[in-house]
């Protein structure tokens, strides 16, 4: 790497650095009520086979001829979810009339994402503007599904946080699957960045199937939550009257279990994807999500698909955030190797 462009990510990640510190100092932190009723959820596994009804209002076309329509579904989680999450919402954003769709993607939301419009400027239109129609999940325990008890998006215990998870899986694969029958023909895709990119690994593998994949500065799984920038935002004195000493450690061994890592040691678990195209992007100087964690992550990605693509960028993660352009490049050249997997070459 050039001189220039190694300052210029060094300098990126002092971003990431500002963003802890700033995150230090909040008060509100996650996972207030520690554990919860963590016990409830033993021998829960994400369900990698449920189809869905999504119901669509009415659409809207905006100047450039591209639709919007929001749709809702019953999630398939919806007997372990609270009231308010029980039902899912999903933007879809469509190209202009009279455009021939070049495939679909399911874009999954970044931790924090609490609607549609971040995704939707900066990854679905360009996308739909290049033929591809695009279905934002919104996350369960956010904006309009957020529980009465909850304040913003702070989780409030670690049985919150798996029910997290694996909904957003369950429902990232549901919509891959209502996808494929929807469009039959037309290729499938899911995406994400952050937190989003380890949602939509984790909805890939449970879907199955043709697919190309896209992730870009991902966590492999929620051990995320220990190590690194989002450390600072843990109730810790919470977590040690649940965890008693050395509660850190003991979360980061509890979450490691449900990590890709883990994954790949376990045979009743999630199993490589021949017909999986995989591109995965980190930064160098990323302090959000650790360098162990990044190569955990872009591992993984090799490991469980057929055909993978995985690099290095310079930069950080609050700096990723700004690179709509990069990401969707990155969509684009999943659904290549998904082309060149499914042709043989």
């Amino acid at each position: 790497m050039k001189l220039f462009s190694w300052v210029f990510s060094w300098l990126m990640g002092m971003l990431d650095w500002l963003y802890m510190l700033n995150a230090s100092r909040q008060k509100k932190k996650f996972f207030r009520d520690g554990l919860g009723q963590l016990e409830k959820l033993s021998g829960y596994a994400v369900d990698q086979s449920s189809e869905i009804d999504v119901k669509f209002g009415k659409k809207e076309v905006d100047s450039d001829g591209i639709g919007y329509e929001e749709g809702e579904f019953e999630s398939p989680e919806a007997s372990k979810l609270p009231t308010e999450s029980k039902t899912a919402y999903v933007l879809r954003v469509t190209p202009p009339a009279g455009t021939s769709v070049r495939g679909i993607v399911v874009l999954m939301a970044a931790w924090g994402d609490k609607g549609y419009t971040f995704r939707r400027d900066q990854y679905a239109i360009p996308l739909a503007k290049q033929g591809y129609t695009s279905l934002l999940l919104m996350l369960p325990f956010y904006a309009k599904r957020r529980p009465s008890y909850q304040e913003s998006y702070y989780l409030v215990s670690i049985h919150d946080l798996v029910l997290f998870f694996n909904t957003n899986i369950s429902e990232g694969s549901s919509l891959i699957r209502f996808a494929r029958k929807q469009f039959p023909g037309t290729p499938v895709g899911v995406a994400g960045v952050s937190f989003g990119g380890g949602m939509a690994v984790g909805s890939a593998l449970a879907a199955g199937g043709e697919l190309a994949l896209a992730e870009m500065m991902g966590g492999p799984g929620p051990e995320t939550m220990t190590v690194g920038g989002l450390s600072v935002t843990v109730d810790w004195a919470a977590m040690e009257r649940d965890l008693g000493p050395k509660a850190p450690q003991k979360l980061h061994d509890l979450f490691a279990g449900y990590s890709l890592t883990a994954a790949r040691e376990k045979p009743d678990s999630y199993k490589t994807n021949e017909q999986l195209a995989a591109v995965g992007a980190a930064f160098l100087h990323d302090r959000i999500i650790t360098p162990q964690l990044n190569e955990n992550m872009l591992s993984a990605l090799q490991f469980f698909s057929g055909k993978s693509s995985v690099m290095y960028l310079p930069g950080s993660h609050v700096f990723g955030f700004t690179q709509g352009k990069t990401f969707v490049n990155l969509i684009l050249r999943s659904f290549e190797l998904e082309e060149e997997l499914r042709k043989g070459q």
